[in-house]
């Protein structure tokens, strides 16, 4: 029987259901984030072009960019801001920008990267969360949406520079099992610095600036010597350097947009993978398949697995993977810790998702068994990737909680997501981590201190994780900015992650120091030794003396905001 065809079979989509609807349109491939061409980088890009575009325009030097857990992003750049009364239209209507301008007169904008009004719509029509902020002359005007639908629109008054702030958290029922793996942030990061000379661009701790541009991306990623230095020709709007080396073309061999052999080696993008066999070396086959082997071992991008036994080893998902001795989780920083965990029945090993597994003996949480876990009733919490609940317990990533049963809690800013949630049984008050808070905790008053740190506070008490700071003040309580010293500057716009203070004490995590002058009090870390400092004007409590803390304790830095 024929269906009927007829008017109600029209639909029409706003900009941001279309999007939704159809997301490869606007960033291609949804994928994991094991990939860097997957959708999730693209959502990142989207932010972070528009930052690029206001350094273009000399508005502001130095973007921020936080990551937690792999789940969630937010990017801080200090440019103008996006304008107030103009802010929701600009992030959730399509076809709206101010780089539609043709006349050079009167363009705000000059080579912009996004030019179309289209792309950081994507990202809020694709995110669980999306939070936006415009700092514009003592004002914040703030925006929430929820999967592409405001939530909520504030503007109060502000002493924060000048700037746009952006958060989200991809949508999970679109993106699948997804995660931010840090060697691709970290490859994006560092090729935006090269081509935007004298960006300063953090990532969490790390932080990325290039002063010679082009030049300084040949002497990172050369795998030879240049048989002459460098040409770089650069004007106004053109950006063009080379040079050539010694290896020899005529073996080297392209085995698909990532890999690459000659007879000596095999790369992965621009790295050389060491140990690796070019001669028998088979790049990934599709599918679920992410990993790349040769006669001895698998690769995931080019970090190796270390597989106890080829003869056995099968890939389960985009996950998990193992043999008849080991499990190996695939994520390169968990596998660069070279921690091999054992099978438990590799028979009836099953994925739960991106970060649990189970077999008929053992629960695993990443490259981590689970200790005292049921995996006969073991299962993920609904909608929470590091949660889980067995007969027992309920447990935080790999470690078992007090609570029996997670249903039967109350809890307090689930709304937030369960990473910046509380919960109580009417006794006992839990925190993000499922570790039950000191006798006393005030539930109703309970709240992270910061975004991204481990103090917590209520409105008598101050918290570290779940121990009490002895007599802090929470009226008071505040966290120090955290100085990161280079070679040649330094910057303090990020909250450091172990040292804060109240109105008269100073505490390392959760412990009290004795006789800190806090006026004086500075802590930070030193990219150039790659270590930490904590001083005040009478003496070193982390790290030691050297010409550039010394500089920065004498007050002879310029401080960069």
């Amino acid at each position: 029987m024929q269906q009927d065809y007829n008017d109600s079979n029209i639909r029409t989509l706003s900009g941001l259901e279309h999007i939704r609807h159809r997301p490869g349109m606007y960033i291609g491939t949804l994928g994991d984030g094991s990939s860097i061409d997957d959708g999730i980088y693209i959502l990142l890009k989207e932010v972070m072009d528009n930052s690029i575009d206001e350094f273009k325009m000399n508005a502001g030097s130095r973007i921020e960019v936080n990551v937690e857990d792999g789940k969630r992003i937010s990017v801080r750049d200090y440019g103008r801001g996006i304008p107030q009364g103009k802010l929701i239209e600009c992030v959730s209507e399509p076809k709206t920008s101010a780089k539609f301008e043709s006349d050079k007169t009167k363009k705000v904008f000059k080579n912009s990267i996004g030019m179309n009004g289209v792309g950081i719509k994507a990202v809020t029509a694709l995110s669980s969360r999306f939070v936006v902020s415009s700092y514009r002359d003592g004002k914040v005007r703030t925006a929430v949406f929820e999967r592409g639908i405001l939530k909520n629109d504030v503007t109060e008054p502000t002493d924060e520079e000048n700037g746009t702030f952006i958060f989200f958290e991809p949508d999970d029922t679109k993106f699948l099992n997804y995660h931010f793996h840090d060697d691709n942030l970290e490859s994006m990061m560092q090729m935006y610095s090269y081509v935007n000379v004298g960006l300063t661009i953090k990532l969490n701790e790390k932080q990325f600036v290039s002063h010679r541009g082009l030049e300084d991306l040949f002497q990172d990623r050369m795998t030879s010597d240049a048989l002459y230095p460098i040409i770089h020709i650069k004007g106004s709007d053109i950006d063009i350097a080379f040079t050539h080396t010694c290896q020899d073309p005529s073996t080297f061999k392209v085995l698909n947009e990532h890999y690459a052999t000659d007879m000596h080696h095999v790369w992965f993008n621009d790295n050389i993978i060491e140990g690796a066999e070019p001669t028998t070396f088979v790049i990934p086959n599709g599918g679920i398949s992410n990993l790349a082997h040769d006669a001895h071992d698998y690769y995931m991008g080019n970090q190796p697995l270390h597989v106890a036994d080829m003869g056995s080893f099968r890939q389960i998902d985009e996950n998990w993977a193992l043999d008849s001795l080991y499990v190996y989780y695939l994520d390169v920083d968990v596998l660069a810790d070279k921690k091999a965990v054992s099978v438990g029945d590799s028979r009836t090993f099953k994925a739960l998702n991106g970060f649990y597994a189970v077999d008929a003996k053992c629960v695993y949480y990443k490259n981590n068994i689970v200790k005292g876990a049921d995996p006969a009733s073991f299962a993920v919490l609904k909608g929470q990737y590091r949660y889980g609940q067995d007969r027992h317990r309920v447990y935080y990533e790999a470690y078992g909680s007090k609570i029996r049963n997670f249903n039967a809690l109350r809890h307090k800013n689930m709304k937030d997501g369960i990473y910046n949630a509380f919960h109580t049984d009417g006794k006992t008050v839990y925190n993000p981590e499922l570790m039950a808070m000191p006798v006393g905790t005030d539930f109703l008053t309970i709240h992270k201190v910061e975004l991204f740190r481990n103090w917590y506070a209520d409105s008598k008490h101050v918290y570290y994780e779940n121990r009490l700071l002895p007599g802090a003040n929470p009226k008071t309580f505040v966290i120090f900015p955290s100085h990161y010293v280079n070679a040649d500057y330094v910057s303090d716009n990020n909250k450091n992650a172990d040292y804060s203070h109240d109105d008269s004490h100073v505490y390392y995590r959760d412990s009290l120091m004795s006789d800190v002058d806090i006026a004086s009090f500075v802590c930070g870390y030193d990219f150039v030794v790659e270590k930490s400092f904590a001083f005040d004007k009478s003496r070193y409590y982390e790290g030691t003396p050297n010409p550039r803390i010394e500089k920065l304790r004498q007050g002879k830095y310029q401080v960069v905001k």
